[in-house]
């Protein structure tokens, strides 16, 4: 019984000498890859558009791309580093521009295949209308989906 005494009148002083919770960690800072990545990608897209430079906005799957002459800016959410830079073979004619990718629009991929044609779209999602219609595949696949395209600004 004594020893039970002892021990409940112990339990407050013990409790005392807990130590002070630690604060919580700074939120980690971006990671330099990734922010020299992004700079790549606004340097890249700082350069101005010229005839024959897009903007493409795909929904399904989610991946934006705009080139600067035969220099590819893509940003997706997918594995690998959300936005890059990547060379690209340009094709086509007056009505047709075709950039093939020597790498795929999510790393991992196939090489992509993006076509634009100067044809009237109309963005089902925002009902925007523009004058060029662009699809995205790869050579086993090349209108895998479909979306509007607009003259880079």
């Amino acid at each position: 019984m004594i020893r039970l005494v002892a021990l409940t009148a112990l339990v407050p002083f013990l409790a005392a000498c807990e130590p002070e919770p630690t604060p919580d960690a700074e939120p980690p800072l971006p990671q330099p890859k990734v922010m020299e990545r992004e700079n790549e990608r606004l340097g890249h897209l700082a350069g101005s558009p010229r005839s024959g430079d897009f903007k493409v906005n795909f929904s399904e799957p989610f991946i934006q791309f705009e080139n600067r002459g035969e220099e590819m800016s893509i940003s997706q959410p997918y594995g690998g580093p959300r936005y890059r830079v990547v060379d690209v073979m340009r094709g086509g004619d007056e009505t047709t521009w075709i950039f093939r990718g020597l790498e795929g629009a999510v790393p991992g991929e196939e090489p992509f295949i993006l076509t634009i044609e100067k044809l009237p779209c109309t963005n089902p999602l925002t009902g925007d209308q523009t004058g060029y219609v662009a699809t995205l595949g790869t050579s086993l696949e090349p209108r895998k989906a479909q979306s509007c395209a607009a003259p880079a600004r």
